[in-house]
Formats: structure tokens, sequence, C-alpha cells
């Protein structure tokens, strides 16, 4: 089970470390048209199916039980079940240029959670240092490429953002994407260190991830980010008041937080970071865009409504699109799984989909709902979770990596599987 558990750390790691850009210096197409089906996997999702195997494998003769425990995760069940059939869907249907994004973004996210869901607290402790290291490095490299205007890694070439529009730079850190970037950030800044950790480290993150916020010139993220702080600071103060508890010194705190973020968003515009989302704080053409792109769907025909549209039509598609409505790309991830799965299957990826956020939100006693409702109102704006992407994976592991106030309850099989097996 230690292996397992080795097994997970690594994939969280590869998962905010590893992008298409360092993958295709490695000599491997990952996001690249044409090729092999084995190299169109991400290494952290392969991580992720590899942990699965290997608690299969420990189990031994006991893999029925393990099978069990793991059934008796009923959303989780439910969740790999509608993937399964949007995945046979696909198949049958539009052939398997579209399965990448259900075999490289959907399916490891769920056996993450399968490897996570009987996690102790120690191990979710484990999980939640990784993400919190990778997410601040990924924050600090943004903030350097932002300042330097230039990419210090190598970014992913095949993505439109370099070829249409480069002089409006955007930092991408170890990210695909500087959306992706901003999505990632935002599920970072709901798991900052305990307090424990001391006054500096906690709030030191929190303010170094809020600059990082800008520095991706993620809009959504942004303006999520803000309506959750102004959210917890008005229950924050309700509960205080409700108690008779509101002392000057939560309102002091709240002060110095406020004014030190503010501050620091107003250097780090003033050092040219933020230029970008500065100039674009308005309903500009890039916003337009993501009202245009439905328009798609007068263009499908009733086979393609029902069953879902090839790749190769929809980037058919994709040219009468810009020079009729300026929309080179579809920038909505629920608009982009319909165009794939059609009316027959979409459905049941949309059951899926809930039943793993469902079962996300549950965690930690069921304080991981904002982490999980922050991310999916982001990435809605944006294709994050339309293409291959490692953003539900982390999003998994985060949620996971949230220790509950209460010991965590485990089902009498997967307890059994696990003294056994330690």
């Amino acid at each position: 089970m230690r292996m397992v558990h080795r097994v997970v750390l690594l994939a969280t790691i590869l998962a905010l470390t590893v992008n298409a850009g360092l993958l295709a210096l490695l000599g491997i197409p990952y996001a690249a048209d044409g090729g092999s089906p084995a190299i169109k996997l991400h290494p952290a999702g392969i991580a992720c199916v590899l942990a699965v195997m290997l608690e299969i494998i420990y189990a031994g003769s006991e893999a029925w039980m393990l099978l069990y425990s793991i059934g008796q995760e009923r959303m989780l069940a439910a969740f790999m079940g509608c993937v399964a059939l949007c995945l046979v869907s696909e198949a049958v249907t539009t052939g398997r240029s579209n399965l990448a994004v259900l075999l490289d973004t959907y399916v490891p996210a769920g056996c993450l959670a399968i490897a996570l869901r009987n996690a102790n607290d120690t191990e979710r402790s484990h999980v939640r240092n990784v993400l919190q290291t990778c997410f601040a490095a990924n924050a600090i490299i943004g903030l350097a490429e932002g300042l330097c205007s230039t990419d210090l890694l190598p970014p992913n070439q095949d993505n439109p953002l370099y070829k249409s529009n480069p002089a409006e730079f955007r930092p991408c850190a170890l990210y695909d994407h500087p959306l992706t970037g901003a999505a990632m950030t935002l599920i970072g800044a709901f798991i900052p260190p305990s307090r424990s950790s001391g006054f500096l480290c906690r709030y030191g993150y929190l303010v170094l991830l809020g600059l990082g916020l800008i520095a991706f010139g993620g809009r959504a993220a942004m303006a999520t980010g803000i309506l959750c702080l102004v959210l917890l600071a008005l229950c924050r103060f309700w509960r205080s008041v409700l108690r008779r508890q509101c002392s000057l010194r939560l309102l002091a705190v709240f002060g110095c937080v406020t004014l030190v973020v503010g501050c620091a968003g107003v250097a780090v515009f003033g050092l040219g970071v933020g230029q970008r989302l500065g100039a674009h704080l308005y309903w500009d053409p890039s916003a337009q865009v993501r009202v245009n792109q439905w328009q798609v769907l007068g263009l499908i025909d009733a086979q393609q409504m029902a069953f879902g549209v090839s790749r190769h039509d929809l980037m058919a598609l994709l040219e009468p699109m810009r020079l009729s409505h300026g929309v080179p790309v579809i920038e909505n991830f629920w608009l982009l799984m319909f165009l794939n799965l059609g009316l027959s299957a979409f459905p049941l990826f949309v059951a899926g989909f809930a039943c793993l956020l469902v079962w996300c939100a549950r965690q930690a006693d069921g304080r991981a709902m904002p982490l999980v409702l922050a991310p999916l109102a982001t990435a809605s704006a944006s294709n994050s979770l339309g293409r291959k992407s490692a953003l539900l994976l982390v999003l998994v592991a985060a949620a996971c990596s949230m220790v509950g106030q209460h010991p965590r309850r485990e089902s009498s099989g997967a307890g059994m599987i696990s003294r056994r097996m330690a």
C-alpha cells in the first residue's frame, strides 16, 4: 500500500510539472495530431491507472473483495460506468479520434479517486504538501515569466495562443495554457497551509497564489476567486456576530490581508505582469466569442446532433465559424463535449461528471464543496475540460487532500483489505 501511495504522489507531481511542451521537447508528440495512441496519454494519467492496478495486484486472492469495496463507492462507480459507456458510444459513432479526451482527462481522475478513497489523514497530508509546493512553484515561475515577458520553460507550440496573438503575452509556467494555469492556481488557493504552519506561511502562500492569478490573466478565475474571498469573509464575519465574538483582532486580520493583497496586486500591475488582464476587464471580442460559439449548433445536421461530430468534421466547421462569427476555437467544455457525444451520450457524461463532483464535494466532511464549485465555474468559461488536460485530476487530488474534522469511516471490506495488506 505504501507503493500505491508513492505512485499517487508521483501522479500528482507529474500532473503539475509535465506539460505538452516538455513532452514535445522529449520527442513525444502528446498534443500533435496523429501518432500512436500509446503516446497520447499524459504520464500522470498513466500513473493513476498504475496505482489502481497495483492495488488490485497487492490484494491477491482478495481482489474480489477490493472490487466490491470500490463498488460500494457508488458515486465513483457510477462515474466510471458512465465514462465507459461514453467511450463505447464515441468509438461506435464518431470513431477513435474523440476518445483521447475521455481517456486522458476523465478516466485518470476516476482512477485517482479510487486510489485515494480510503487514504488516511497522513497520506492526504502528503498529497496536500505536494500540491501546495507545486502550486507555489508554478506561481513563482508565472510571475517571473510575466516580468520577463518570455517563456522560461518550453511552451506548447501547437497551442493557437502562440500563433494567433503573440503580442499579448501570458505566462504558462509548467501548465499547458494560461487559462489552465489560472484554474489550477484557483484550486491551490482552497488548500492553503494549516494555521499551525504559521501566519506568514499560510497568508504568504495565499498572497503568492493571488499574484499568480493576476499573472496568468484568467478573468473568470480572478472573478471567481474574488467572489469566493468576499463570501468567505462575510460568512466568517456573520458567524462571529451571531456568536458575539466579533473582536477587533478579527477585523484587523481581514483588513491587513486585504491591504497586503491590494498593494501587491497594484505592484504587480505596475510592473506590467497584469497588463493584459487590466486591458481586458470589459466585454471584449474574446468574451463575445464565448457567446458566438453556440452558433455552431446551427451548422450540424440531425445525425451529428444525435450521435456527435467527428474531430475531422469539427475542425472543418471551425473555418466557417471563424469567417462568419469570429470563432477560431470552441471555448466552452460543455459545448465541446456535447459536440463530441451528441444527444445520445451527452446525458450520460453529465450524469457521470456530476457523480464525480458530488463525491469530491463530500470529502473532508463536506468542506470541499467550495473547492469543487469554484474551479467548475472557471472551467465552464474555457475548454480546459473539453480537451486533454490534468485539471480534473488535480481537482480530485485537492479534494482528497482535505483532512476531515472527524476520523474517516472505512467500509468493512476496504478496511479489512487495508489492514491485511499493511
